[in-house]
């Protein structure tokens, strides 16, 4: 098995919302390498190379939804902490949902962001582009993500 290096891993079971953040993303020029999780089991297996895939994927930031089929973001927040490969890894919360509770179980499970998905493209573009310009910067030279 073999380590990829990536900036992001987008998290994300909703088709319409990937491709806006994904537009966000080319819209802020950022230029680094994006990979895709469809849900949070996906996302867990490339990171910690299980189930069969060749790769495990090692991301400068990872960013997460939270409502989503078979594992949603909370169990990856969960399970993300509890490994020392993972344990380190920015994961920014980026979510359709502003309940107070989410936000706290975020923060308890050791999200580094939390982050309401707005309703303008121009506001997300605008977010999208502070968490990169932030943690994928701030990860450059983080021991965790140099390759093993």
């Amino acid at each position: 098995m073999t380590e990829r290096l990536v900036d992001v891993l987008l998290v994300d079971d909703n088709p319409t919302d990937i491709a806006l953040i994904m537009a966000a993303i080319r819209q802020s020029g950022f230029d680094g390498t994006v990979s895709r999780a469809r849900d949070g089991l996906e996302a867990i297996e490339l990171l910690h190379g299980t189930d069969g895939h060749a790769d495990t994927l090692r991301p400068r930031v990872v960013v997460l939804d939270l409502k989503m089929p078979r594992v949603d973001g909370f169990d990856v927040l969960r399970q993300a902490r509890a490994q020392e490969s993972t344990a380190w890894l920015p994961i920014v919360v980026l979510t359709s949902s502003d309940l107070e509770s989410d936000v706290a179980t975020s923060y308890q499970l050791g999200t580094s962001g939390y982050v309401v998905k707005p309703t303008s493209f121009d506001l997300l573009s605008h977010r999208i582009r502070a968490i990169l310009d932030y943690w994928v910067k701030a990860n450059r030279s983080h021991p965790g993500w140099m390759p093993r």
